[in-house]
Order: structure tokens, then C-alpha cells, then sequence
């Protein structure tokens, strides 16, 4: 009998073990080796409406491969420690109209796309591999939904959103990150504070690869303080070109978990029987 017993809690071990080393592998919340707090996003669905012939209509959209996304915006003490200068503030920009929110909290912002892709590639080249990139327009909107449908990740009503971000109601500039209350995922600033640049091109937004070829104009998520609640909702989005600096433009980033190739080939047979 006891024989039997601990095979039983043998067997109990041996199915628990993977879990326990993928829970090890890639654990909800850690800071990375720059100061980053990032959160795991696992994959899973999500409700938005979409344009289509008829109008808008209620689309689902399958984010089918797990991803870290830091907590909050990058702020102007992480930019300034990896890229060695207040290098947003040296832009043209900055010098015009000078700063709107300083301070090692606040988010960054008078970056365009290009700087934002700069400061990652200088962030790679430290890792010695692909691991950052700006999250795309289907990562950004599912963290920022974080499992609701409703047009805030908190519920509906645009008077609640003062305890959750900033936006034209409650700011006259940016402010510094996680002063608000997080959405239900652990989220700082998904609405408002700074506009947040994503991967995807206009004419596509919902592609998990975005294509190789750089668009003219980039996309931009969330709103900021700039803005009503009404365009701070988690569908709401921006056009810019690469070069655009603005005093309420920032991002946050993604960063990439690498699966084992079986748990791929896995997801492209899936994949292939669908289509």
C-alpha cells in the first residue's frame, strides 16, 4: 500500500514539474538588468470593434504567444541611463517649447519612433540578441483591456478615469508613472498620461509579425494628458510619421520570450488547420 502511495505523489510530481519549471522560466512579474519592471502577458483572446464592410462590428482577436510588457512608460531616468544623455532633450523640440513634466519618474516623451527604436537597438546590442521591441497594436490593446470589453479597462464611464490616468480633466502636463491606479493586470497609465508608440502600420493594424518594410506613418496608443476621456479609451489611436516629436508621444516595451521550438511547431499546425 505505501508502495502505491508514493507512486501516486511520484506521478502527482512528475506532471507538476513542468509547470513548476515554466513557472520558474518565466515568472508574472520581474525587473530586468536596466531598471525595467516588466509584467507576463500569457496569450488568450480579446473583444474590440473593428471596421468592416458593415460598419463596426465586435471581432475577436487572439494574441496566441505570451510576451513580458513593461509595467510603465519608459521613464526619463531609464532613457537617460542607457543612452548616457537627456537625449530627448536635445531635440528640436524640446529647445522650442522647453519641458512639460521632469524628473527621473516621468515618462519620456519628444521621442519619435526612430528615437524609440534607437534607444531598443541600443538595448539589444547590450543583450547581444533580438529581446526588446515596442509592443504591437494586439499586444497593446489586450494588456490595456486586460480581460474586459469595455471602452476602459475599467467599465464605461469616462468620470472614472481620473482615478486612473491622466488626461485634459486632471493634467497640465505629463506626470510621473504609477501615480494612478493600475488596471486589472498591473498596468500603470494604459490611459493617458503619454501617447504610446506600437509596431503596427495604419492600414493593418492587427498583424502579430508587422511586416519588414517601414510604413510612413506609425501608430500611437492610448491617448494622454493632452486629450478628453473619450480619446484616452483603450481603442483609441493616433497617426504620426517615424520622426514625429510631441510633448505627450512615449512607449513602453516588449519584451520577447523566447519559446521552445516544439511549443511553436505546435502553434503553426494550429495555425495550418485553420486556414
Amino acid at each position: 500500500m505505501r508502495f502505491v502511495f508514493l507512486c501516486f505523489l511520484s506521478s502527482i510530481y512528475l506532471c507538476l514539474c513542468p509547470l513548476i519549471a515554466e513557472e520558474r522560466a518565466h515568472p508574472p512579474t520581474f525587473t530586468d538588468q536596466f531598471g525595467i519592471d516588466f509584467i507576463l502577458v500569457t496569450s488568450g483572446k480579446y473583444a474590440t470593434p473593428v471596421e468592416k464592410d458593415a460598419g463596426l462590428e465586435e471581432d475577436s482577436i487572439e494574441v496566441d504567444q505570451p510576451f513580458y510588457l513593461s509595467r510603465t512608460e519608459i521613464t526619463q531616468d531609464q532613457w537617460e541611463k542607457l543612452m548616457g544623455s537627456h537625449t530627448w532633450q536635445n531635440s528640436a523640440e524640446y529647445q522650442e517649447h522647453g519641458g512639460y513634466g521632469e524628473g527621473a519618474n516621468f515618462p519620456v516623451y519628444f521621442v519619435s519612433f526612430t528615437d524609440a527604436q534607437s534607444f531598443i537597438g541600443r538595448l539589444n546590442e547590450k543583450m547581444n540578441k533580438p529581446t526588446y521591441r515596442l509592443p504591437t497594436e494586439m499586444e497593446w490593446e489586450y494588456a490595456a483591456r486586460a480581460g474586459s470589453s469595455t471602452p476602459y479597462s475599467f467599465g464605461a464611464d469616462p468620470e472614472a478615469l481620473d482615478r486612473f490616468g491622466w488626461f485634459e480633466g486632471n493634467a497640465d502636463d505629463t506626470q510621473e508613472v504609477g501615480k494612478k491606479q493600475p488596471n486589472a493586470w498591473g498596468f500603470f497609465d494604459m490611459h493617458g498620461n503619454v501617447w504610446e508608440w506600437v509596431l503596427d502600420d495604419n492600414e493593418d493594424p492587427y498583424i502579430l509579425n508587422p511586416k519588414s518594410d517601414e510604413p510612413p506613418e506609425r501608430n500611437k496608443r492610448g491617448g494622454s494628458w493632452r486629450k478628453a476621456a473619450v480619446n484616452c479609451q483603450v481603442t483609441s489611436v493616433g497617426v504620426q510619421d517615424d520622426n514625429t516629436r510631441e510633448d505627450d508621444i512615449g512607449f513602453r516595451l516588449v519584451r520577447i520570450i523566447e519559446l521552445p521550438k516544439s511549443q511553436i511547431d505546435t502553434k503553426t499546425d494550429k495555425r495550418s488547420e485553420t486556414e
